[in-house]
Formats: structure tokens, sequence, C-alpha cells
């Protein structure tokens, strides 16, 4: 009988080793995660070049006044801490970025957005090192992309495109990853040190502090800093104290400040605050999102899973308590917002994104353990409980690229700030001293009637030569348009000349867009671009393109002989002669989709106020012919003035009684001129039938209890006249009024047509008490000339429990027409 020999089964026979996710396929999704990553950057950087314009607004209100000081060497010890305090933040390391943007760049606004990007790869490149620590090339390639697209992602846009949130955001996250990464990759003086300079320039930034301390900790723990060691926890609470300093003080000063905000912990806020990386109209909504709080309440559900994967595997590596590390500030920051607001900022989102970083990192690591050990047999549950984590690790590793694309596909429901950083803000920003007083709403989003606001930013810039008022400007016909200085005329028998996204005319955009519009001119329309050179200017360049325009994108540009887009400039000469009228270039198109550019240098009318006019001329076929010029802009180079020069200038200025006297407002010597006396329209007095008075409810965004921001309760004036008012009899709507001091000084006047939407204006009262008429340019509604008014409404924007209560009395209310300008007859020779 033969004989066998028994042997013991060994470990690989009952509990072979699992196949691992071979190199090649992790290394083709690292390819594909780096790539995507480096798409999210450009993708900041394009839009950072394309979009808005270069000036500065809102909360750069408050860094103003530290500039002008630190320009004209006020800073001292006395005015330190209030001179870098913006809100309820301390400020210092981002107002010495924006100073060192001021003196570099002339604050320019495109400029500080890059120096942002900036910050963002520095921190990207710290996290990198950190969470890809030990990892193989095709896995630190997967890493660097996933954190490359997380920090660039479209849900942080509000930090991206707005420079008084990228550098307090950008300054306070890089603050805590240089602690953190001081912390991890040196255990001797030079950590400590590290996480010093990390912690306080964090708290320096902006008032995360609290939570930047305490994952501080957290880290200090995780990488094995025992209690022997003490001076490393004197030295964190050394920091934590010194990065508390400002805070406590400001406290001191002005106890109430946070009366407002402190309530208890709110869990809806946290779960909503944690899933805003990955939800859409977070720009538009600060209360509850459902996409956001199912991004939440998953995040939270990964975070266990991940947890447990990597205790079950005893997985305590570098890059595990690097994603704690990350996870806990992202988490304390959470906790304490939620704890003091009410309304979930889509900055905010930058704070949470960290955890999604090291949520990132653990789903890495967990599946990057070893699930076998040599020589030691695992019973079947436990490789059954492995493999399940490993699935589940996996696919919440496929959750989040998914949820990802679904919040990143468009940013423009994400930003906040755009709106006061548009090429109509830039316009009315450089030219506010013949600006009309609504250009205050293109430049703060808090409501306007307060014109100190706009002369308080702009003065200081105009003084040294920064933002808008720089040497080096674009001037453009969209920008400009706030201004009296466009003027459109239209026909009624063809679509009116209106800003588009591309070539057709059902992608209208308003005036006001912070994207960069082209305008759409059919024939026999046209408008007219007055700008005013000066006498020492150096370069003036105008330039644009011509294409062949369609009236819908569902129907192809009609062509016939071709498309001619004209552009006459008029120099008025002295009152009562002719205009000299020139042909500056005519371009001729015929081929749909093609532009044809279109540069002239305008240098030799410096000195001079001359008039660009735009047409379409088809030739025999006129009727179907439209000209759509491309984003027109003049390019022009100013002289920096000396030290001497800017000393002289705010010696003038300061001598000035009125600071501004917007150009809409009977305080400007100028208002009224333009009118025709034969055009006007009287409406009756408010005390008539015609007029009544009701209450008036308006819809506010909801916090997150769903309670209404602010009253919207208003007590309005209706005026319903017996025949609906035609539109394109007239250019302004004139209002007399006068209101006391109060938050909110302004006249909001909804207009109501028989056909389309109502649009709702604001006419802020001028900067003096008294009674005074102000206008506002109907061209801005951008009503078709055939529509006609069948009703208006009339109430103040300082609504019934707002700060300051009051009224607004209005005298009269009028429609203006404007006279023919000069140039006109001389078009049509």
């Amino acid at each position: 009988m033969q004989s066998t020999s028994l042997q013991e089964p060994n470990a690989e026979t009952l509990n072979p080793p699992r196949r691992g996710v071979k190199p090649n396929f992790v290394l083709l999704l690292g390819v594909l995660s780096f790539l995507c990553g480096v798409v999210a950057v450009v993708r900041v950087c394009q839009i950072i070049l394309t979009v808005g314009g270069n000036n500065i607004s809102n909360d750069y209100l408050d860094v103003v006044p530290a500039i002008n000081r630190a320009f004209g060497g006020q800073i001292s010890a006395s005015n330190f801490l209030t001179s870098f305090k913006v809100g309820q933040h301390f400020v210092a390391l981002p107002v010495v970025f924006h100073l060192i943007a001021a003196y570099l760049f002339d604050w320019n606004a495109r400029a500080e957005l890059f120096m942002g990007v900036g910050l963002n790869i520095v921190k990207t490149v710290l996290l990198w090192d950190l969470l890809a620590h030990g990892y193989k090339k095709e896995w630190r390639l997967l890493i660097l992309g996933g954190i490359l697209a997380l920090v660039f992602s479209m849900t942080q846009a509000s930090v991206h495109f707005f420079g008084q949130a990228s550098f307090p955001v950008g300054l306070c996250t890089l603050g805590f990853t240089i602690a953190l990464w001081g912390v991890i990759r040196f255990k001797d003086w030079r950590g400590v040190l590290l996480m010093l300079a990390g912690g306080v320039g964090s708290a320096a930034s902006m008032g995360n502090v609290p939570a930047c301390w305490a994952a501080l900790l957290v880290a200090l723990v995780l990488f094995g800093y025992r209690l022997k060691e003490r001076n490393v926890y004197f030295a964190w609470l050394g920091g934590a104290v010194v990065s508390m300093a400002p805070y406590l003080y400001f406290h001191a000063v002005r106890p109430a400040v946070l009366d407002y905000c402190r309530h208890p912990f709110d869990v809806l806020f946290f779960i909503n605050m944690l899933g805003r990386p990955f939800a859409n109209q977070i720009g538009l909504q600060v209360g509850r999102l459902p996409m956001s709080e199912f991004a939440g309440v998953a995040g939270l559900i990964m975070f266990v899973i991940a947890i447990a994967a990597n205790l079950r595997t005893k997985n305590f590596s570098l890059p595990v308590k690097t994603s704690l590390g990350l996870c806990a500030y992202g988490l304390a920051s959470d906790a304490m917002l939620s704890c003091v607001r009410w309304y979930v900022c889509p900055w905010y989102t930058t704070f949470a994104i960290y955890f999604w970083i090291g949520l990132f990192g653990l789903l890495i690591s967990a599946l990057q353990s070893d699930e076998t050990t040599a020589g030691h047999v695992k019973p079947y549950v436990a490789r059954s409980l492995g493999d399940f984590f490993k699935v589940a690790c996996l696919l919440c590793l496929v959750v989040i690229p998914v949820i990802y694309g679904l919040s990143n596909r468009s940013w423009k429901d994400k930003h906040v700030y755009l709106n006061t950083r548009s090429p109509a803000s830039e316009a009315g920003l450089r030219n506010f001293r013949e600006a009309p007083s609504y250009i205050e709403g293109t430049l703060f989003q808090w409501g306007d009637g307060r014109p100190k606001n706009v002369t308080d930013l702009a003065l200081p810039l105009e003084r040294h030569q920064l933002s808008a008022f720089a040497p080096d400007q674009t001037w453009t016909l969209q920008g400009d348009f706030i201004l009296s200085r466009v003027r459109v005329f239209n026909s009624a028998k063809v679509p009116p000349v209106r800003f588009i996204e591309d070539q057709t005319a059902d992608h209208t955009v308003p005036w006001s867009h912070y994207e960069h519009a082209n305008i759409y001119v059919h024939a026999p329309n046209s408008v007219s671009w007055t700008v005013a050179l000066p006498a020492d200017v150096r370069a003036a360049f105008f330039k644009s393109a011509l294409t062949i325009g369609s009236p819908n994108k569902r129907l192809k540009p009609v062509i016939t002989d071709g498309v001619s887009g004209q552009i006459f400039a008029f120099v008025e000469n002295a009152p009562g002669s002719a205009p000299n009228k020139e042909l500056l270039q005519e371009v001729h198109a015929t081929k749909a989709g093609q532009w044809l550019p279109i540069e002239i240098d305008l240098l030799r009318f410096k000195g001079k106020t001359v008039t660009l006019v735009f047409t379409a001329n088809g030739g025999k076929g006129a009727d179907d012919d439209i000209s759509v010029f491309r984003y027109p802009t003049i390019d022009v180079k100013l002289p920096k003035r000396s030290k001497e020069e800017n000393k002289a200038v705010a010696e003038r200025l300061s001598s000035e009684s009125v600071l501004w006297r917007p150009r809409n407002t009977d305080l400007n010597a100028e208002f009224g001129k333009e009118f025709d006396p034969q055009g006007t329209l009287e409406l009756p007095s408010l005390t008539s039938a015609e007029w009544r008075r009701e209450p008036l409810k308006v819809a506010m965004p909801t916090d997150i209890r769903g309670v209404e921001k602010g009253c919207s309760d208003y007590l309005a004036m209706y005026f319903t006249p017996k025949k609906s008012i035609p539109v394109g009899d007239f250019t302004h709507l004139l209002v007399s009024m006068n209101a006391p001091w109060m938050f909110g000084r302004s006249l909001k006047v909804s207009i109501v047509p028989e056909v389309g939407k109502v649009l709702t204006i604001s006419i802020p009262l001028p900067g003096t008490t008294g009674t005074h008429t102000s206008s506002y340019d109907l061209k801005l509604c951008e009503l078709p000339p055939g529509s006609r008014i069948k009703q208006l409404v009339l109430y103040p924007a300082a609504a019934p429990g707002s700060e300051t209560k009051g009224t607004i009395t209005i005298n009269s209310v009028s429609l203006a027409k404007e006279k023919t300008p000069f140039w006109w007859e001389e078009l049509g020779k």
C-alpha cells in the first residue's frame, strides 16, 4: 500500500494573498486624477482672466483705510489693531498681502486672485507631501490629483474670485497647513516654530482660531508628543493665547459685538456646512439645501467607515494620522461656526473641504493596508469583514468624484461677490464723480442708500492711483453703460440693442453682468459711446471684433450681401458749429461665425471728447442685417503721478465740502441740461386717486432655521395710470424726495410692464439732507421700445425693523426724455 505524507496546511493555502490593485491600473487612475486636478486649476485661472472687472468692492471698504495709512506712512502702535480689523476678524496678514499687491500691481484685482492661486498651490503641495508619504509613485499621483481637484473646486468660487475672501480664507487655511506640516515632519524645535508661525499666521488672517489650535492639539497627541514633552504643549498654549489676544481685545472694547450670533450648537447648520463642498446653489441660498444635507450625512457615514477600516487593520501610518488631523480641522471649524452663525455662507466651504481631503486620505490608506499577516491563518469571518471594508472604501472613493462632478459642472450658482466686480462696477468706481448715485449697488451688496461708502472706497484709490484708477486702465462699453456717456437708439421695427453672450439675440445678459458681453446692433439701430481722453494720455487703443448676428439660436444668420459694422467718431467743435465726422473703421462680414478684428488707435484724439457710434449697414438687405461687436474696450495708459503730485491731489480732495455730487441728482451742476423740456410727463400728485397706499410683501432669503433674512413687510405706494405709458417716449424716471438719515436711504421702484417681468430699481438719495430730485436712466431697464408701463410701485429700501426706521417723503414723480445728440443729424449724411 502506497503511503502518502500528510502536511499541515499553511497560511497561504487557507488564506491566499489577495490580489492587490494592479500598479498599471492605479497609474492610469492617477493620470486621470491628475488631469482632473489640472483642469480644475486651469478653469479657475481662465475665469479669473476672462470674467469680471478690475476693481475692489464690498469688504475691501474696511481694508482701504489701512492701505491708505500705509501709503501715507501713518500706521502706528496706536492704530495697529484697528487698522487690521475687518468686521469681527483680525486680518493683519491679508492686509500685508493687499499692500504687496498695491505696491507691485497697483492693487490689480486679477493680480490678487492669482496670488491666491499661488497660496492654494503651496497648500496643495504641503498636503500632498503629508498624505502621499510612503506611497508608491502611482498612488502619489492619484493623491495629488485628488487634492488639486478638491482645493480648486468650483464650490469655492466665492473664495477663488474675490480677493478679500481669497486672502483671509486662503492664508488662514494655509497657516494651519504649515503648522500641521511642521508638527508632522519635524519632531523638534523646527516643528514647534512652524506650528507657532503657522497657527499665529492663521489667527492673524481670519477668526477661525479655536478650530485651528484644537486640530493642532489633536495632531500633537496623534503624532506621539508625550505629556513629559511639556515644553511643546506650553508652546501650543502660548500660541493659542497669542492668537486669541486680538479678539479678546476687540471683545473688551465692544462686548456686544457677538451678542447677535451666539447660540447653541445647531445640527442642521453642521450638516449643511459639511456638505457645502458638494452642493449646487450655495451662492444663492444661505439656508438648507437638500444636496448639501445629503453630502454632509454621506460624508459622516464614509468617515465612520474609513475609521473602522483603518482601525481594523491597525493602520496608524503617517497618512492616516495626517488625515485625522485634517478631518479634525474641518469638523472643528464646522462645529464652531454652528454656534455663532445662522447663515451658511459660501466661503465656509474652504474650511469644510479640509474634512473631505482628510476623508479622501483615510479611504486611500484603508485600501493600502495589508490584509494578511505572514504565517497567520485568518478565519473566514475576518476575511469576509476585510472584504466588506475594502469594497465599502472603494465605493466611497467612487461616490466622492460622482458628487464632485454633479456639483462642479457650474460655477455661476456658487459665487457671491462677482456682481460687485463686474465691468459696470469698475467703470462706476473709476468715474464716480460723473456717475449716478445707483453705482453704489454695483459696488456693495449690503443694500444701498449709504453714499459715504462710495467716497470712502473711491477717494483713497483715486489719490494713490490704485485699482480702477491705476495708470493702466481698460475702459469698456459694457461697463460705461451705467453712465450717461453711453446711449442707445432703437427702432420699434427690429430687435433693440442689447448685450449678449455670443452671437444670438436670445442669449441676452444684463448690462450689469459680471461676464464680458458682446453688443448686438440690428440695422438701423445704433449705440454711442462718449469718452474724454486726457491730454497726458500715453496710449489709447480701441479693440473689438465683428461677426454676423442672428435673432435666434435656431435660425442661421441672414446673409445676402453681407453685413458691415461701422464705427464713426464725432468730435464736437465750438457750440453751434457742425461736429467733425469721421468713419474710423468699416468691417464687412460675409461669413457666419467668423470674427473680424477691429483695432483703432485713438491717441490722436487726446485732450478731446470723442463720441464713437456703432452701426450696422447691410446695403440692399439692411432690414435683416445684424452686427455683433465683441466686448468693445479701450486700453488706456496714463502717467504715474509722483509723491508730490499725489500730495497735491490729496490737498485738493480734502478741501472739497461735498465729496460726491452724483450726476443723476440736482447736486450736480449738469443735472437736467440733457432733458428736452417738451418731452416731460408729470405724473399725478401722490394724493390723487390714481395713487394708493398698500402693504407690500417682498420675498427674502431664509437662514438655516427657515427664518427670513431681514424684514419683508413694506408700505408701498402704487400708481396705476388710466392709460399705460409707452416706454419708448421717455428716457428717464425723475423723483423729487427727501428722507432723514437712516439705514438704507434709498427708494425702490418696481416697474410693471404690460408684457414681461417686473423690474425693480433702486434710487439712492444723495448724501445731503433736504429735498432733492434724482433720476434713473430707463435704458438700464433694457425694455423693448414698444413696451408700456401699466404700474409703478414705490417703497423705501429701509423697511420697518431695520437698524434705523425712517420715512421717505415723495413730492413728485415724472418721466423725461433726453435731447437728440449733437451728432445725430450728421450720422445720416
